[in-house]
């Protein structure tokens, strides 16, 4: 794995292979635990400064500070993760934003079926619009029934659980839907640009 600038905190990895389903992508082992990978530091987020900024094609579609997104509606998903490193921790329960329904009243060109994620720490990944707006894709304020821990991703992240976990990028900062792919921090390092588990797409 390329890894110049990887921050981690792994502490010991416990296999439970116990627990381990057929459902579960190849090449994968189970794991209690729920290290930490990240690319850079943790970022310092002021909730009084924080903004949400979603953009279509360079136009400006919604802006959210920090105490209008927290007034929406708030719902739960409970899903695997499956990080690219090859550990998967099972049933991990999130709650947030679900993206399909935020974005539901969002007039954004079909032709625009690529996104960027842009995050506060300068991380970026890109994913398909189909993916992003998966029906369990959520933008979570909180896990495992706590508020997201800085190192996780708070104030809020993104989960994309069919997906490898590089593309559930934290700290986000600005969604922006594009006519054409533009590889983020591991994809233009060799990484997959789709990154779907069950296909084992690591890598390209």
């Amino acid at each position: 794995m390329y890894n110049i600038g990887m921050q981690k905190k792994l502490g010991k990895i416990t296999t439970n292979n116990n627990l381990k389903t057929s459902d579960d992508p190849p090449g994968q082992f189970v794991t209690e635990k729920f290290p930490v990978f990240s690319v850079f530091p943790t970022p310092s987020i002021n909730l009084d400064t924080w903004k949400l900024t979603i953009t279509a094609d360079s136009d400006l579609i919604r802006e959210y500070k920090w105490n209008e997104i927290i007034k929406l509606t708030e719902d739960n998903i409970e899903e695997d993760f499956h990080c690219v490193t090859q550990w998967s921790r099972l049933d991990t329960k999130w709650k947030g934003f679900l993206v399909n329904i935020l974005f539901k009243n969002f007039e954004i060109d079909l032709d625009l079926k690529y996104v960027n994620i842009i995050c506060y720490d300068g991380y970026t990944t890109n994913i398909l619009r189909t993916d992003l707006l998966s029906p369990k894709t959520i933008l979570a304020t909180k896990f495992e029934g706590k508020d997201l821990e800085s190192n996780h991703g708070w104030p809020l992240r993104l989960v994309i659980p069919h997906l490898y976990g590089w593309k559930s990028a934290k700290w986000i900062k600005e969604i922006q839907f594009t006519s054409s792919p533009m590889p983020g921090f591991w994809e233009v390092r060799g990484y997959h640009m789709n990154g779907d588990p069950w296909k084992q797409e690591r890598f390209s």
